[in-house]
């Protein structure tokens, strides 16, 4: 698609790149699980060298920018890198604090990568496309059972993300990204359901 595509997308203006080679990707990961009484602990790190990936880069068409009020974008090969972590906690306090059935949770995740681009001049750095900001959860639930095996359980929720100002060049040129960056945001939400069987549950989300 990116070696023949050409003409207005609905928000650029593309020229083909017959050029482009196949992108490559060498991953080192390390994971590490600790499941211990009351703790559960999963954590994850990654880090990604990526060899001729395919990114959009602003580009011209006879000389132009822009065309038909859209900025004129080409695909490349480049170098880059990613590297991202993410981790879950998980407490049960009705083994620390004789809370029972009481359990709180809590995970992070956050990656970050950049791209090196090196054609018709010196080379130069960049973040990657549309990459996520640090993003987080956190759970307090009180969960049981009723006679008969029957669950239940009931929860509070916190997730949320932060803002994102690391952008691509492809990105400050994207009409749904606000100027500066995507905005902070969190959301609180109540969660109450019961599992009727192993394959069968209901629940009610109130955000």
């Amino acid at each position: 698609n990116e070696t023949v595509l050409f003409g207005d997308t609905g928000t650029v203006f593309e020229v083909p790149n017959p050029k482009l080679k196949p992108e490559r990707i060498n991953t080192i990961e390390y994971l590490l699980k600790i499941d211990k009484g009351p703790v559960v602990f999963r954590g994850a790190f990654f880090y990604s060298f990526l060899v001729d990936s395919i990114s959009r880069t602003p580009s011209t068409y006879d000389g132009q920018e822009v065309i038909n009020e859209r900025r004129v974008y080409s695909h490349i090969n480049a170098e880059g890198n990613v590297f991202g972590t993410e981790g879950w906690l998980e407490l049960d306090l009705g083994k620390i604090l004789r809370l029972k059935g009481v359990k709180v949770k809590g995970g992070l995740t956050y990656a970050r990568g950049e791209e090196e681009y090196c054609e018709n001049g010196p080379c130069w750095m960049t973040p990657m496309q549309k990459f996520p900001p640090l993003f987080y959860s956190f759970i307090a639930g009180w969960y049981g059972e009723f006679k008969g095996g029957y669950g239940w359980f009931s929860e509070v929720v916190v997730r949320g993300a932060d803002k994102q100002t690391r952008l691509s060049p492809a990105d400050l040129d994207d009409p749904r990204i606000p100027p500066g960056g995507t905005p902070a945001w969190t959301t609180l939400s109540l969660r109450h359901g019961f599992e009727w069987k192993p394959w069968l549950a209901t629940t009610f989300v109130f955000d």
